[in-house]
């Protein structure tokens, strides 16, 4: 089932921008067939500033079309719930909140359907929150065809 909206994770770009990584030609056909299918896609400002390290952000494919989702307080609430929730108490105390936090925090609150990436720990993350999270994650390890379920040859 096709998702109507998809935040794309920092390592889902970088797996789209990279063709050395093992999951680019899945990311590209998820990118592809999301544009194909006019799916609102997000960037988040936490992935924006990762991105930024590497490169202008206008260099992003297809970044044009992707809608900017500013990291606001709620966010920050959410992130650090979460945080508190998956986090082995040992490692939680004194160290700064992780990224895949705050954009966990994004997707739920902002009520978006997917999250696309291609990092395990984000997966790993997502399979250990409480159910139901409300949205659904797009792992780049399964090409899109399995992933939406689709038959045929479309490409």
């Amino acid at each position: 089932m096709l998702p109507s909206s998809v935040l794309l994770d920092t390592s889902f770009w970088l797996a789209v921008m990279d063709p050395e990584r093992p999951h680019h030609t899945h990311a590209t056909g998820y990118l592809r067939y999301l544009l194909e299918q006019q799916v609102p896609l997000y960037l988040s400002s936490v992935s924006a500033a990762e991105l930024a390290e590497l490169l202008p952000l206008t260099e992003l494919p297809a970044f044009g079309y992707c809608r900017l989702l500013a990291f606001n307080l709620r966010d920050a609430e959410v992130a650090a719930e979460l945080s508190v929730a998956l986090r082995p108490k040992h490692t939680a105390a004194g160290r700064s909140l992780s990224d895949d936090f705050k954009v966990l925090a994004q997707v739920s609150v902002h009520g978006l359907a997917a999250l696309a990436g291609d990092d395990a720990e984000l997966a790993r993350l997502v399979k250990a929150m409480p159910a139901p999270t409300g949205f659904r994650y797009l792992d780049m390890a399964v090409p899109h065809e399995a992933a939406f379920a689709l038959t045929g040859s479309l490409f």
